[in-house]
C-alpha cells in the first residue's frame, strides 16, 4: 500500500511515501520459512530411514524372485561347478598312485644358525574328507627326514633313508638361501630310485624357483647320480614321489650357499602378496612400484604370487570385476594361473590368458594366484573380488553368518556392503530394493517441496505486482484530484477578485 502525505497548509499533495504492508508480506515470509523447515525435517528423516535400511537384513527375497534371479545368473556362474569337477579330476590324476597315506604337514620352517630360512615343509594337498590327528602326525613323520634333513650339515635325504623309502608318499620342500646367494646341490653316497621311462612311478623332481610351476631342472630316477645342480636364484623346489609298489633305498644329498654373480641382473623379484579376511580385492596395482621399476630396469618378466588364506574349513570364491591383458590369447606372454594350496601344475585350477575371466570356487582355504607378464605385457590390468564362504551342508548358517540360499554361508559383515559376495547376489538384493525405495521417497519429497515453494514465490510476486499497480492508480487518482481541487480553488479566487474589482468605485 501507499500512503499519501499532505502539507498541513493549503491541502495540496506534496509527495507519496511508500510504506510496506506488513500484514500480508510478513505472513507470506513466515509461511515460506515454515515450509522450508518442514521440508528439511522430512529430508533428514528420510535420510535416517535410508541409513537404517542399509544395515544388514536377514530377510531373504521371495522364492519366486529367487528362482527368476537364479535363472538369470545361471549361465554366468554355471562354470563354478565344472571348475570344481576339473579341479578334482586334476588332483586325482596328480595323486593317482597315492592312497590315503599321502603325506601332509603344516608350513613349518627350518632355520639355520644365521636365522635365514633354508627349508620349508611340504605343502598339504586338498583333502576330500577328514583325517585323524594321529594319522596326520604319522604321515608328517614319514616325510620329516626329507623335509628337515640335517640342517647343521646342510644335508637332505629321501624319506626313512638309509632304509627303504615308504610307499605312496608325496613330500615337498623348498631350500632357501640367504639374500644375494644361490644354491648348489650335490648328490653323494647313494642314489637308488625305481627306474622307469620318464620316471612314471617313483621320482625326485627339482625346479629352479620357489614354486611347483617354476622352471623344471629335472625329474630323476634310477641309479645314476643326477648332475651337480646350481640354482639361478635363492630357491630350489624339490618334490619326492613314490607309488604303491616297489621301494628302494633312495638318496642323500648336500647343499651349500654361494654368492651369486653380481654382473647379471637378479630375476628374484620376491613378489609375494598376502591376503586374508572374509573378503578382499586382488588388483594388478598391488604390485609394488619398486618391483615394477626393477622389471623395467633389468628387462625381466613380471612374476608375482598372491596368497589368500581364510578360516579353516572355509573355501574361497573369486569373481572377476575387470580383466584386460595387454596380449590377450598369447598364453606364453601374459596369463593368470589359479592354484590351490599346492602350486603344482597338475593341480592348477584354472588358467586365464584370454579376454575375459570367469568366477572360480576353490576347494580349500588357501589359494595361490600367479600373474606372469613379459616386458611387452606388464601394463595388463585386472581386479578380482574374493569372498570366504563355507558349505552349509544339511545344517543352517550361524547367527553371525548370512545364508546365500545356495547351500553356502558367508559372514554377516558382508551384508549390504555394495559388493556381490554371494554367487547369486542375494546379500545385496534386498538392500538395493530398500535403498531404491528410500531414494524415490526423497525425490518425491523434494519435488513436492519445490512445487509448493515455487507456487508460494509466484503467488508472492503476483500479489506484490498487483499491489504496486493498484497503489500507482491510487497515487495518480489523488494527484488528479489534487490538481482539480487546486484549479477549482484558483477559479474561485479569480472570481472573488473580479467581483471585488467591479464593486470598487
Amino acid at each position: 500500500m501507499w500512503r499519501l502525505s499532505r502539507w498541513s497548509r493549503g491541502g495540496s499533495v506534496a509527495a507519496a511515501v511508500p510504506v510496506p504492508q506488513s500484514s500480508c508480506c510478513w505472513l507470506l515470509i513466515l509461511l515460506i520459512i515454515g515450509q522450508t523447515v518442514y521440508a528439511a525435517a522430512s529430508i533428514i528423516e528420510s535420510s535416517r530411514l535410508e541409513s537404517t535400511a542399509t544395515q544388514p537384513q536377514t530377510i531373504a527375497p521371495s522364492s519366486e524372485h529367487r528362482v527368476q534371479q537364479q535363472q538369470q545368473h545361471q549361465q554366468e556362474f554355471g562354470n563354478a561347478s565344472s571348475t570344481t569337477s576339473d579341479y578334482r579330476t586334476a588332483f586325482a590324476a596328480a595323486a593317482s598312485t597315492t592312497t590315503s597315506t599321502t603325506t601332509t604337514t603344516s608350513s613349518t620352517a627350518i632355520l639355520s644358525s644365521s636365522g635365514e630360512q633354508h627349508a620349508l615343509t611340504l605343502a598339504r594337498p586338498p583333502r576330500g574328507g577328514r583325517f585323524k590327528r594321529q594319522e596326520e602326525e604319522e604321515e608328517i613323520d614319514r616325510c620329516r627326514l626329507f623335509v628337515e634333513g640335517s640342517p647343521n650339515k646342510n644335508e637332505l635325504y629321501s624319506p626313512e633313508y638309509p632304509n627303504l623309502y615308504p610307499k605312496n608318499i608325496n613330500c615337498t620342500r623348498v631350500i632357501t638361501a640367504p639374500k644375494g646367494q644361490i644354491i648348489r646341490l650335490d648328490f653323494r653316497n647313494s642314489f637308488n630310485i625305481e627306474a622307469k621311462e620318464e620316471c612314471k612311478f617313483d621320482f625326485l623332481e627339482i625346479r629352479d624357483g620357489q614354486y611347483g610351476f617354476s622352471q623344471l631342472i629335472g625329474k630323476f630316477c634310477g641309479t645314476d647320480f643326477p648332475p651337480e645342480i646350481t640354482s639361478k636364484e635363492r630357491y630350489l623346489w624339490l618334490h619326492f614321489h613314490s607309488d604303491d609298489t616297489i621301494e628302494y633305498t633312495g638318496f642323500s644329498a648336500v647343499y651349500e650357499f654361494l654368492d651369486r654373480n653380481r654382473e647379471s641382473p637378479s630375476t628374484d623379484l620376491n613378489c609375494t602378496i598376502e591376503k586374508d579376511g572374509f573378503e578382499g580385492f586382488i588388483n594388478s596395482t598391488d604390485v609394488p612400484a619398486d618391483i615394477r621399476e626393477q622389471v623395467i630396469r633389468d628387462k625381466i618378466p613380471l612374476d608375482c604370487i598372491w596368497r589368500i588364506q581364510v578360516k579353516d574349513n572355509w573355501k574361497i570364491f573369486l569373481k572377476f570385476l575387470t580383466f584386460q591383458l595387454s596380449k590377450p590369447n598369447d598364453c606364453e606372454t601374459n596369463f593368470l594361473d589359479i592354484f590351490p594350496e599346492q602350486t603344482v601344475m597338475p593341480l592348477r585350477v584354472k588358467n586365464f590368458c584370454g579376454s575375459a575371466g570367469e568366477s572360480i570356487t576353490t576347494e580349500s582355504n588357501i589359494l595361490h594366484m600367479r600373474f606372469y607378464a613379459e616386458q611387452s605385457a606388464i601394463t595388463s590390468t585386472f581386479a578380482i573380488l574374493y569372498t570366504a564362504f563355507r558349505d552349509r551342508g544339511s545344517g543352517s548358517c550361524a547367527s553371525d553368518e548370512y545364508d546365500c540360499e545356495d547351500a553356502t554361508c558367508i559372514s554377516q559383515e558382508l551384508m549390504c556392503n555394495e559388493r556381490d559376495n554371494c554367487k547369486f547376489r542375494w546379500d545385496e538384493e534386498k538392500c538395493k530394493t530398500e535403498t531404491n525405495g528410500q531414494s524415490e521417497h526423497v525425490v518425491i519429497i523434494i519435488i513436492v517441496f519445490g512445487l509448493i515453494l515455487g507456487g508460494m514465490v509466484i503467488t508472492f510476486i503476483v500479489n506484490c505486482i498487483r499491489k504496486i499497480i493498484r497503489d500507482q492508480k491510487i497515487i495518480r487518482e489523488h494527484i488528479r484530484e489534487s490538481k482539480e481541487s487546486k484549479l477549482d480553488e484558483m477559479g474561485r479566487n479569480s472570481k472573488a477578485r473580479s467581483r471585488e474589482n467591479i464593486s470598487r468605485p
